[in-house]
């Protein structure tokens, strides 16, 4: 799959492969007690890593079957024995999900030590498990989002999820206007404990506004918890902003961000987080904040919205 004008981003590289481990990284020794449970799994993270931004019906088929030459060559079995499939289909890939928050139904209180990222057997339970998550959002935030949870929206939350539990992990969602975009991000974000952040764009609003909403958004992140920050394409008011965004996908850093003093106080606040962590080094300000860069890689997530 070579990039040509209408697939422009099919680009894929090593990286990606890198990220079908860390996705199998994701599940808990507990969960993956012998081989079967683990090439389900693989099979799950290729199809999210590369399944999932193949555009048309033809290359997904393709990898379909992609997948189950490799599964039978290095297995000795189909991937229809590993996924209970009766054919490979489109139709059937897009129901195998692995998920790590349904212990919300049970009733759990879904961090980390509780979490197990285990198969998804009932459609259903997913999205009952999504919409006591979105009561959850609203009695904690004092919303009232009343999303319908149904088949499609249900199968994008658990992708979105799954991405944000990734360290360095981002999504492009890509739909018209009002398909629902924002608020899935919203209610992915609230499921995995993160905080979320946007960015209101008025008339007045600059380039001195934008860097000022920048070094919150990363401040904020070196704190140890996970950010989202959700930016659709109709708040990019000037091409600075998709500038300065691509330099954090790529590297975590917007380049001359911070002033040197500013830099120095952002450095001495994670000064006991690297102690912790053994970062420490030397304790220069330039140690510091690089460890203060590997805490905003590690946890931001940037979500854009994107119209087709």
């Amino acid at each position: 799959f070579v990039p040509t004008p209408a697939k422009s981003h099919y680009l894929f590289n090593l990286r990606d492969v890198s990220r079908v481990i860390h996705g199998v990284c994701l599940a808990h020794p507990a969960t993956m007690r012998d081989s079967f449970s683990l090439i389900r799994l693989w099979l799950h993270e290729s199809l999210r890593v590369f399944y999932d931004r193949l555009v048309d019906e033809a290359d997904r088929l393709w990898l379909l079957n992609e997948l189950s030459v490799i599964a039978r060559k290095q297995f000795g079995q189909d991937i229809l024995t590993y996924t209970n499939w009766t054919e490979i289909t489109t139709e059937n890939a897009r129901g195998f999900l692995f998920t790590d928050f349904m212990s919300r139904l049970q009733g759990t209180s879904g961090s980390a030590a509780t979490k197990q990222y285990t198969a998804v057997t009932d459609l259903e339970t997913l999205q009952r498990a999504i919409e006591n998550s979105q009561e959850e959002m609203n009695a904690m935030n004092g919303t009232n989002s009343s999303l319908v949870i149904f088949r499609f929206a249900a199968e994008h939350v658990a992708r979105i999820c799954r991405v944000l539990s990734l360290p360095r992990g981002h999504v492009m969602l890509v739909g018209v206007g009002g398909s629902g975009r924002r608020s899935l991000a919203r209610l992915a974000a609230h499921i995995v404990d993160a905080d979320l952040v946007q960015i209101d764009i008025t008339k007045s609003f600059g380039r001195a506004e934008w860097r000022d909403e920048l070094k919150a958004l990363v401040k904020k992140s070196a704190l140890g918890r996970p950010v989202v920050f959700l930016f659709s394409d109709t708040q990019a008011k000037e091409e600075y902003m998709i500038e300065d965004i691509g330099n954090l996908l790529n590297s975590g850093e917007v380049p001359n961000l911070f002033a040197a003093d500013e830099m120095i106080t952002a450095a001495e606040s994670v000064r006991s987080l690297a102690q912790q962590a053994d970062r420490l080094g030397n304790g220069s300000i330039q140690t510091l904040f690089d460890f203060f860069l590997s805490l905003v890689r590690r946890n931001l997530h940037i979500i854009l919205c994107m119209s087709p």
